[in-house]
């Protein structure tokens, strides 16, 4: 049926009056379109897609593609609640098997209720000719049953949530149809219409691939075992209509003048709802195609598409970005495993865009086969030319990966394509030639600094502009009246453009341009552009990019306009050509909120809409105002974390902001009422430039402390953007030393008074935890599930730890925490052997789920024994020294809470875990000629060991130092047979025990 385009017209204020559908994707596409800001339009879409459809009678004329079976790779992601497999939302396999089959029935009509289907409709009802399969290979090329089993971060989803849901377990849209199963609360699924426009190089339009899918509510989900008695898996397979390009049957909207696009499905005013009987519901002069699997009714009562559905959706899966390359997809046949298999896993260097002239290229491979590699070669090409070869005798085991760097380069074209490829594995031929080679684009952008412009003059003989045209675009010099006649221009002449063009991006490219020194500036540009009638999907854009190209994210888009209001003059079904300053229109863009950037790239981007010629002219990057005069504080070295000295010297970055050349400054350090201050003299520091100037600070006091460096007075001037001028960071003094064993409890203050919570900002969130919801009543605890500040270490600092006279040592510690899904904080123990300055090794580090108990989205307690984990670390490494200190360091990604206890140090790398609540054991008891003592006090002393006989008599007696946890082995005993007294008489502790000499 033909209808006007009013689709697009369902809002999200329309949410409300959904609520009660089985289906949520229209709204959830609007508040996409909304959130993304994506540029495609329903009505570009269905321009684009008549387009296509108009070409597939040429295609079955030839026999191509006319009955093919399309085979789409399935992957099923199962987001529960941590019930176990086969249980509530984390249904079982056999559930996702029953739906994979109902889709491939329904969509092959090998359903059994297509005999319920009315005599009126079976001349339309049809075969699609489309597959699905559960996938064989996972993004890695590793073997997979095409189904994964994640535990969801929120107990349900709504239609707002639906791209955490999806980001939660995803794979690579371009290669899967992922189906999301989870528990949703709005609406029985949803699903992420397909889009028209060719993929852009270095900017995706869309940027919501990561839930380019549907969502099903587990319930809903196939047929028998954790479903609902309604579904019969016609959920799924109107969803998956959806994403393959079909509307709703009814066009969504209350009117017989609503459109869904295909003609032999009848005009019908609304959605239907139960199992009518056949012609009882009549609307628009027609019976109701009720039965069609894209209406509302119950599963049981669905069971046909028509050949207009099935030609929609057959054109999308031919043509639509992230549904034509699932055709291909590696992931409909087995993975490849074979001995020597070394791929490509990513490209590290260079990025698509870079600004700097000096690059190393880097890659790293990664070993997917069953053999161990011991030898490998790998071809770096540049422009497909062969620069380097390198062969490496590096051991990679199965699925383990390796950077490989090749020599530093210094000189490309503008664009350039890096390939790496590997050649040979273990001196034969790659096993799998599937993952041997990666290329990437990059764009080497020159330097330009503000203001600069482009009026393109000359351009239509010799000229060659600054700004660059990306390779396959389609700008062009050409003649462009405006208020000089002779104008020339650039331009994209898209009304003689072929009909395969069609939603292609055309990327004009500035230089690498430099803001620092600019308090504000324009982006000014004229453009002329005369819209055809019916033509839509023409449109033009702005980006920047903050990262020399590599990127043009979407919130850095400064401008964009569609046809017909890309507009400049009055529309015309003829060849557009501007005639004068009256077709062009100026248009003028903020850009201060980029100033300060040392290099940003912009890209003008050109839609092709198969509709008429676009012009632009007079680029203009101007600065409203400049700042002669700004400095600034950029980083800080040298601050220690804890100093053990009075005394250390301070490096501070100092770069000149400012327009003007920088010849002197003034620094300022302050510590307390400590003041370092100096006038700073320079030859010349350029704009942008940085430089490195020294403070020394002595005789400070011992504790917390913070130092501020202070820069000002440029060239003697007052600084004009004061904001920049210091940074702060904290620091510690403290010389306090401790000698192990210790022990902390912190069930008593001694020794946790020698102990520092260190932050290098205000910020600091250890604290000593006391609640009976802690089973251990009082710990060491950390607060990340109520904490904002993302990415924040806060470091638990021991004293300095005197271990010259120990050969062995190690620390035992008690943690408790539970994963947060998708919450990944850190925890790791570090260790100074610089008395504290800094924290350079590590000896314990996990996050997230490998550091957890358990997972759950509650806040964490430990409540039982069983809720803690013990670690043990060697630290005999450290032995022999004094200027050691060991912290614990915790990153707070606003996981959940951690709790520490009993942390103790042992003079042994290996300490028993003989548990005691008793203060002393002995064993074994009896003994004969020799016996341990294990002791297990809370508090360090000096104490004597005394063996005692039952007639008083002293047998044995020496003192122990720093008694706490050890154990000592009493031997080579010259005593009789009997029963004795043992004594540990310490100076906080006396006790007593008996123990039998046999």
């Amino acid at each position: 049926m033909r209808r006007s385009l009013l689709y697009i017209l369902c809002l999200l204020n329309s949410f409300v009056s959904l609520a009660q559908d089985r289906c949520g994707t229209v709204p959830f596409n609007t508040y996409q379109k909304q959130k993304f800001f994506l540029p495609e339009s329903s009505e570009q879409f269905e321009g684009w897609m008549q387009r296509k459809i108009n070409n597939r009678p040429l295609l079955r004329l030839q026999n191509l593609q006319a009955d093919q079976v399309y085979t789409i790779p399935v992957v099923v992601h199962i987001l529960h609640q941590g019930e176990n497999t086969g249980t509530g939302s984390n249904i079982p396999d056999e559930q996702i098997f029953s739906q994979i089959e109902t889709l491939n029935e329904d969509f092959r009509r090998l359903n059994a209720d297509a005999t319920d289907t009315p005599n009126e409709f079976l001349a339309v009802a049809a075969d699609v000719h489309i597959e699905f399969v559960l996938a064989q290979r996972d993004p890695e090329g590793l073997p997979t049953n095409g189904i994964t089993h994640t535990q969801a971060q929120k107990d349900v989803y709504g239609i707002y949530e639906l791209a955490d849901l999806a980001a939660e377990k995803y794979w690579d849209s371009d290669q899967y149809f992922n189906i999301w199963v989870s528990t949703l609360n709005d609406f029985l699924g949803y699903a992420q219409f397909p889009i028209s426009n060719l993929e852009g190089m270095n900017i995706d339009q869309n940027t919501n691939a990561v839930s380019d899918g549907i969502f099903i509510d587990y319930r809903y989900f196939g047929t028998g075992y954790n479903a609902d008695d309604f579904s019969k898996g016609r959920t799924v397979t109107h969803e998956t209509g959806h994403w393959l390009g079909l509307r709703h049957i009814w066009g969504d909207a209350s009117s017989c003048s609503a459109d869904d696009y295909c003609i032999d499905t009848p005009s019908q005013r609304t959605n239907t709802y139960g199992c009518p009987i056949h012609g009882e519901e009549v609307s628009c002069d027609s019976n109701d195609m009720f039965q069609n699997y894209m209406d509302y009714t119950d599963d049981v009562c669905m069971n046909l598409f028509t050949l207009d559905q099935k030609s929609r959706m057959r054109t999308v899966l031919e043509n639509s970005p992230r549904r034509k390359s699932l055709l291909t997809s590696p992931a409909l046949t087995p993975a490849i495993q074979v001995a020597n298999d070394l791929g490509v896993y990513a490209i590290t260097s260079p990025l698509s865009g870079e600004c700097q002239a000096d690059i190393t290229p880097t890659v790293v491979l990664k070993n997917y086969g069953t053999n161990d590699i011991s030898q490998f070669k790998i071809t770096l090409l540049i422009d497909d030319l062969e620069i380097e070869t390198l062969e490496s005798t590096q051991v990679l085991t199965p699925l383990s990966s390796a950077d490989v760097t090749f020599a530093p380069l210094n000189s490309f074209n503008l664009f350039t394509t890096f390939t790496y490829r590997i050649d040979e594995v273990n001196h034969t031929i790659d096993g799998n030639d599937e993952n041997n080679c990666e290329w990437i684009a990059s764009y080497f952008a020159p330097d330009a600094s503000i203001p600069t412009s482009e009026d393109f003059t000359n351009s239509t003989t010799s000229y060659s502009s600054t700004w660059q045209i990306k390779p396959g675009s389609s700008w062009e010099y050409q003649h462009a009246p405006s208020s000089d006649l002779s104008n020339e221009a650039i331009a994209l002449l898209y009304a003689a453009s072929d009909a395969d063009e069609f939603g292609t991006q055309d990327y004009l490219i500035s230089p690498a341009l430099s803001m620092i020194g600019v308090a504000s500036a324009e982006l000014q540009f004229d453009y002329a552009y005369a819209a055809k009638s019916d033509i839509i999907a023409d449109g033009l854009a702005v980006y920047i990019s903050t990262d020399c190209g590599a990127t043009f994210p979407l919130e850095n888009r400064l401008f964009q306009r569609w046809s017909p209001n890309l507009g400049t003059t009055s529309a015309t079904n003829s060849d557009f050509e501007p005639s004068g300053a009256g077709d062009w229109e100026t248009v003028s863009l903020n850009l201060s909120q980029y100033t300060g950037e040392d290099q940003i790239v912009l890209a003008f981007v050109g839609y092709n809409g198969n509709g008429n010629n676009l012009y632009l002219d007079n680029l203009k990057l101007i600065s409203t105002s400049t700042t002669n005069y700004d400095i600034s504080i950029q980083n800080i070295e040298g601050v220690p974390v804890v100093s053990c000295t009075d005394n250390f010297d301070i490096s501070a970055e100092v770069k000149n902001y400012g327009y003007l050349n920088l010849t002197s400054f003034e620094i300022r350090g302050q510590i307390g009422d400590q003041i370092e201050s100096g006038t700073v003299t320079h030859s010349d520091l350029s704009p942008g430039e940085s430089m490195w100037v020294t403070l020394e600070f002595e005789g400070l006091a011992v504790g917390e402390d913070v130092v501020t460096i202070d820069v000002y007075s440029p060239n003697g001037q007052e600084d004009e953007s004061p904001d920049n001028n210091n940074l702060s960071t904290h620091f510690i003094i403290d010389d306090d030393t401790e000698g192990i064993p210790i022990r902390l409890d912190f069930l008593s203050n001694s020794p946790l008074e020698n102990w520092n919570y260190y932050s290098a900002s205000a910020l600091q969130f250890w604290e000593i935890y006391i609640d009976d919801r802690d089973s251990r009543v009082r710990s060491l605890y950390y607060n990340a599930y109520d904490n904002i500040n993302l990415g924040l270490t806060n470091l638990f600092v021991s004293p300095i730890l005197t271990l010259r006279e120990q050969d062995q040592a190690s620390v035992r510690f008690d943690y408790s925490y539970a994963y947060r899904i998708g919450k990944n904080d850190r925890l790791q123990v570090l260790v100074s052997t610089n008395c504290g300055e800094s924290f350079d090794d590590v000896v314990f580090d996990k996050n997230g789920s490998s550091l957890a108990i358990v997972d759950t989205n509650s806040e964490w307690f430990p409540e039982t024994e069983d809720d803690w984990i013990t670690e043990t670390i060697d630290l005999s490494a450290y032995t022999g020294r004094n200027d050691i200190r060991l912290a614990f360091a915790f990153t707070n990604q606003n996981g959940n809470n951690l709790f520490i206890d009993n942390v103790e140090f042992f003079d042994v790398e290996q300490p028993d875990t003989l548990a005691l609540e008793e203060k002393l054991r002995i064993y074994p008891n009896p003994a004969t000629t020799q016996f341990s003592i294990k002791l297990n006090f809370n508090i360090k002393q000096d104490a004597m060991i005394r063996l005692i006989s039952m007639n008083s008599e002293v047998v044995l007696e020496y003192p122990i130092k720093n008694a706490l946890n050890q154990v000592y082995l009493i031997e080579d005993l010259q005593v009789g047979a009997g029963v004795y007294i043992l004594q540990i008489l310490g100076d906080v502790d006396q006790v007593s025990s008996r123990v039998l000499i046999q």
